[in-house]
């Protein structure tokens, strides 16, 4: 099973390209029992048309909430979230999220539940049927079309979920440790697909992840948060080559100065 892909080589190239995502002060606080909780604040960051941002921190620093708000799913109690230069008043077609399950209905097949958002559209079945078949191709699924979620494995379910949001072009690709319950080859293997999939769409993809390897394997850059309340702690640049080998010299510096960073909140 391969995706139709190759591994991408060269430095990154968002720099000169137009902003897609931007946050301005943006802040999330919940209600609870005698009081309130803020999750983060004044999160102020931009994402520009094909980069890859990775998001770590420590556990409860409102990552994942910080993918919710920018999805539309949870409203930001302060600040503003353009994308594209338009307000996120709620879901948008033009961004989409990868979750840490799957998330597949597992009483559609591969090829239904990758046309799920189509057929929402109201894109005619032959369109769609190309659509899916081209997508299935990329993900390295053109044989599997026909099962249904529960007679494949964990690898090729999110293989799925990336096809089925993949599917619908969106402008921003919102990612919540999608790898996180993958055995480490098939963690691997996602990994290299994703960057694949991402040179090829020029998306820009935000990925959360605690692990800093990924986050350093992956990314342009590197958003840093730190806890209680949730802020930005640094902002750092990945200018390594891909691909990327988690080995190098390099990489093994860069994953250092994160981890510390980490530890100490400096």
């Amino acid at each position: 099973m391969k995706a139709n892909l190759k591994l991408i080589g060269g430095l990154p190239r968002a720099e000169k390209s137009p902003k897609v995502l931007d946050l301005t002060a943006v802040s999330k606080v919940f209600p609870i029992s005698g009081g309130f909780f803020t999750a983060f604040e004044n999160l102020t960051f931009s994402a520009r048309t094909g980069e890859f941002l990775a998001v770590t921190g420590p556990s409860g620093c409102g990552k994942s909430t910080l993918l919710k708000i920018i999805a539309g799913f949870l409203k930001a109690d302060a600040g503003k979230v353009l994308i594209s230069g338009s307000p996120v008043k709620g879901p948008g077609a033009d961004r989409c999220m990868v979750f840490q399950e799957d998330a597949l209905f597992p009483w559609l097949t591969v090829e239904e539940n990758v046309a799920f958002g189509l057929f929402r559209r109201g894109l005619v079945k032959k369109k769609i049927k190309e659509r899916v078949a081209h997508f299935l191709e990329l993900v390295g699924l053109a044989p599997f079309g026909r099962y249904l979620p529960g007679e494949i494995s964990g690898g090729m379910r999110q293989r799925v979920a990336l096809a089925r949001v993949l599917v619908l072009e969106p402008l921003v690709l919102l990612m919540d440790e999608p790898f996180a319950s993958l055995d480490m080859q098939t963690r691997q293997e996602m990994q290299d697909l994703t960057v694949s999939l991402w040179k090829e769409l020029d998306q820009t993809i935000v990925f959360v992840t605690h692990d800093v390897v990924e986050a350093c394997s992956l990314a342009d850059r590197v958003l840093i948060m730190k806890g209680a309340p949730g802020r930005i702690q640094d902002d750092i640049p990945v200018n390594l080559p891909r691909p990327r080998s988690v080995d190098s010299p390099a990489l093994l510096r860069l994953k250092a100065k994160i981890r510390q960073k980490l530890a100490t909140g400096l």
